[in-house]
């Protein structure tokens, strides 16, 4: 039985391209096809190489996200406790990305949109509902 090889020079370190393995059907014969050359949507958003990372940069990120999380629960605590009446209300509270009283009348101003104020109000854009235009009734199909 004659099986012959596969055509092209076979071989050679800089012939070889991770890349010709992402579209390579037998793909699954390479070692460490999955780190290399992943494909598909499993790998997206995730850290293929954790477990080369230094561990004492990941600690000190770590600390830093607990702190992060630790601080927040303890503003949505005290505001939990204000709004249920059991502490006083505090007057310098950070109220994060408000509008002051000229961005507001700007903004709820007929045909004005976020993109008028600038960055940073593109969340509070003019948003029309169903039934705000007016269709002659030629146009409504039943």
């Amino acid at each position: 039985m004659y099986h012959p090889t596969r055509g092209g020079v076979r071989g050679g370190r800089d012939q070889f391209t991770w890349d010709d393995v992402k579209a390579d059907k037998h793909r699954e014969n390479y070692l460490g096809h999955s780190i290399k050359a992943p494909v598909g949507r499993w790998q997206k958003g995730k850290d293929l190489f954790w477990y080369t990372r230094d561990k004492k940069s990941q600690n000190a990120e770590m600390e830093a996200a607990k702190e992060e999380i630790k601080r927040i629960k303890e503003e949505e605590e005290q505001a939990m406790r204000e709004a249920l009446g059991l502490a006083p209300k505090r007057a310098n509270r950070p109220q994060g990305n408000r509008l002051d009283k000229h961005e507001f009348s700007e903004l709820v101003k007929r045909g004005s949109t976020a993109e008028d104020l600038g960055e940073g109000h593109a969340e509070a854009a003019r948003v029309q509902g169903v039934g705000f235009a007016s269709h002659s009734p030629s146009t409504i199909c039943h």
